[in-house]
């Protein structure tokens, strides 16, 4: 149980742990978050990847895996198992805004985050 005052080391003490918080919040939150990234939705959930790594996957949808894969700074859905294969021949998205979508399979990939030469400001149409 408290008893008596606080003393001058107890608001030391205090002070510095406010600091450490806010700074490892700072640290934590302050990520790079306008990076281009892709994200991927499905029925699973949605998950999200650095676009700047040479990477694989296998999404499963209702009909079978769409196969995902980025390489040199694009993504693109390299198979699918749906009928038509318009996700396949949409080929690589790159930019802020592009996406690609198995509709058939459920798997929807966009990129997303902001690229140095694509800003927009509020005055361009």
């Amino acid at each position: 149980m408290f008893k008596g005052q606080l003393k001058p080391f107890d608001y030391i003490v205090a002070a510095v742990s406010v600091l450490v918080i806010a700074a490892l919040s700072f640290i934590i939150y302050s990520g790079n978050s306008s990076a281009v990234r892709l994200v991927i939705d499905s029925e699973d959930g949605r998950f999200i990847y650095p676009l700047n790594r040479d990477a694989e996957f296998d999404i499963d949808g209702p009909l079978g895996h769409t196969h995902i894969i980025i390489k040199d700074g694009q993504a693109r859905i390299s198979e699918s198992p749906c009928e038509d294969k318009l996700c396949v021949l949409m080929g690589e998205v790159y930019k802020p805004g592009q996406w690609a979508a198995c509709l058939p399979n459920r798997v929807f990939i966009s990129i997303e985050g902001e690229s140095a030469d694509e800003k927009v400001d509020e005055l361009s149409y």
